[in-house]
């Protein structure tokens, strides 16, 4: 409030957070001086409810394709959605269980982790309550600081072991160079999307030269080997937003109204308007040849236009890269897909995932996705029928099933490479005839 009040600020770069980009965006609005975010992910910030608000970021739902194509390629039914308990970490979630749901993948549960730094016990908590679940894939959003201490957690409680998948988002697997290698190490097996940044000669030397001045001004402490999205987003930002300001008339004036004494406190109530602020917002917006970092500079409705995702697994010193996505193109063990033709084979969980993969516990198999719990025994409905006893038969108050249907099952469930325990439940009353139709007894699967 101050900077637009008592400055006269033609336009805000920031702030860092989804939840205060919220608030800045609303009074930007007001003010009619665009706001400009590189890193305020959350898809619940728009432009169409806060018109001068522009995320020179991709949105957090631009990776969305890419975590699905995963799933539907390894074909796993249920998932888990584990995230921070924040505006950036409940973001993403509705679009995500949106995207699951149309391709059939179910979506039984959600889990929200508290970001404060003092949660331990918390954690573990809510991953005892995961390990009673019968789903095993989880997809795990939040910041990478809560990521390596949430995984730190997963890995004391064996849950980084053969059958379990964690997938995570972007803003963890674009930060590894941020992380240390102990906890990297927790989270061998882990599967995931990091922002693709296509090389360039500029970036390239872009990058060697920040890397001088970083050993410059920190002696003995050796830079990352490459700059993270952000600090590219925040490149091409500056030189956006300078580049449309030398194309507005006026936009470095100081016509900003009212201009009220900066030791005033009441901000809210006398909060002017920029009468250069439409003008500059239009020029931002449509600033699209720049050649940045990130390739070339384009917004679409208000934010970066969405691009490709490496999908990595975490290995014990790092994350490999084993394959990519691309809109329009899907996944491909090559970024360089002209077609989808010529990409068609990768869609195939067998030449993208399988084989190429370290899952959690060494396996090179694709996990099943599911598994029974511990000390859980799982419920068999059985009808009760009248006629036909050669395929179900209930006798002796339901303590007695047999049958040609029952036979079968018994002969599956033997066929198995693993236990379940199980009992046969007929659906009867107290009388021993049948509770209800058919119907009734397949809708007692989804009321379990």
């Amino acid at each position: 409030i101050d900077l637009l009040n008592n400055w006269g600020v033609e336009a805000i770069l920031g702030p860092q957070t989804s939840q205060s980009a919220e608030f800045v965006a609303n009074l930007g609005s007001s003010a009619r001086v665009p706001i400009i975010s590189f890193t305020a992910t959350s898809p619940s910030l728009s432009s169409t409810n806060t018109p001068y608000f522009i995320r020179t970021a991709q949105t957090d739902a631009a990776q969305i394709e890419a975590l699905v194509a995963v799933i539907k390629a390894c074909q796993w039914r249920q998932v888990v959605p584990v995230y921070e308990d924040s505006a950036f970490g409940a973001g993403l979630i509705p679009f995500l269980t949106d995207a699951l749901q149309q391709i059939g993948v179910a979506v039984p549960n959600r889990t929200l982790v508290p970001p404060s730094p003092t949660n331990g016990d918390v954690i573990d908590q809510k991953l005892d309550d995961l390990n009673g679940m019968e789903t095993r894939v989880f997809v795990v959003h939040m910041t990478h600081m809560l990521g390596a201490q949430f995984f730190r957690k997963v890995h004391e409680k064996g849950m980084m072991s053969e059958g379990y998948v964690w997938i995570i988002t972007n803003s963890v697997g674009d930060m590894f160079e941020f992380m240390n290698a102990t906890d990297i190490a927790h989270m061998g097996g882990v599967v995931g999307v990091k922002t693709h940044i296509l090389p360039s000669k500029y970036l390239t030397e872009f990058t060697e030269k920040w890397r001088h001045r970083f050993r410059s001004d920190n002696p003995g402490t050796e830079p990352p080997s490459e700059l993270n999205k952000f600090a590219i987003w925040a490149h091409d930002t500056v030189f956006a937003l300078a580049s449309a300001v030398e194309r507005v008339a006026g936009a470095g004036s100081s016509n900003f109204l009212p201009i009220r004494d900066r030791n005033s406190t009441n901000g809210f109530q006398t909060l002017g308007t920029s009468p250069s602020g439409k003008e500059l917002l239009h020029a931002v917006q449509e600033t699209t040849k720049i050649k940045g970092l990130f390739s070339e500079f384009k917004l679409n409705n208000g934010q970066l236009q969405s691009g490709a995702f490496k999908i990595i697994n975490v290995v014990e010193r790092g994350a490999k890269v084993i394959g990519f996505w691309k809109p329009g193109f899907g996944l491909s063990k090559n970024f360089k897909v002209k077609n989808q033709q010529q990409n068609r084979s990768s869609l195939d969980a067998s030449s993208v995932l399988t084989g190429s993969v370290t899952w959690p516990g060494g396996s090179r198999e694709v996990p099943r996705g599911w598994e029974i719990p511990k000390g859980k025994t799982l419920k068999i409905g059985v009808p009760v029928l009248q006629d036909y006893k050669e395929f179900v038969d209930v006798q002796n108050n339901g303590t007695v099933v047999t049958g040609f249907c029952i036979d079968v099952f018994k002969a599956v469930v033997a066929s198995l490479n693993y236990n379940v325990t199980y009992v046969l439940s007929p659906f009867s009353d107290s009388s021993g005839k049948m509770l209800g139709t058919y119907d009734e007894l397949v809708h007692q699967v989804y009321l379990k």
